[in-house]
């Protein structure tokens, strides 16, 4: 069961992904969810977004051109940082996922596009943090 269903508690996501296909994948799954979705294409639109709204959680691609992880996730918690990070398609080395944890990446996930871990990651996040 989906957390909307247990708990009808929906949040606003930041989606960050430079494939626009993954990213209408992702939005359309969220939003199915009753979650409403903000989208980006690069992290300089993410940026503005959270100028100007109040985001609960932003789901990053960070196969981004030009970003590093840990610059990617100081700039977004700089900007919001209450925002609860789901980081994807990121390196599998396990010392890089321990820093980005504790410079404010709440999920961190090495799956290449993996549409459905990345939702099951979100899930996992409003269940435990939100």
């Amino acid at each position: 069961m989906s957390v909307v269903g247990q708990s009808a508690r929906r949040f606003r996501l930041l989606i960050v992904e430079a494939d626009r296909h993954n990213l209408d994948d992702l939005r359309q799954a969220f939003m199915q969810e009753g979650h409403e979705c903000e989208v980006a294409l690069e992290l300089d639109t993410a940026l503005d977004i959270l100028d100007v709204r109040r985001m609960h959680i932003a789901v990053v691609n960070t196969d981004l051109p030009a970003q590093e992880d840990e610059e990617l996730v100081d700039m977004l918690k700089e900007r919001a940082p209450k925002l609860r990070l789901v980081l994807y398609n990121g390196t599998t080395e396990r010392a890089r996922q321990r820093r980005l944890r504790r410079r404010g990446a709440d999920a961190y996930l090495s799956e290449k596009s993996d549409i459905p871990a990345v939702i099951r990651a979100v899930e996992r996040v409003i269940e435990t943090k939100m």
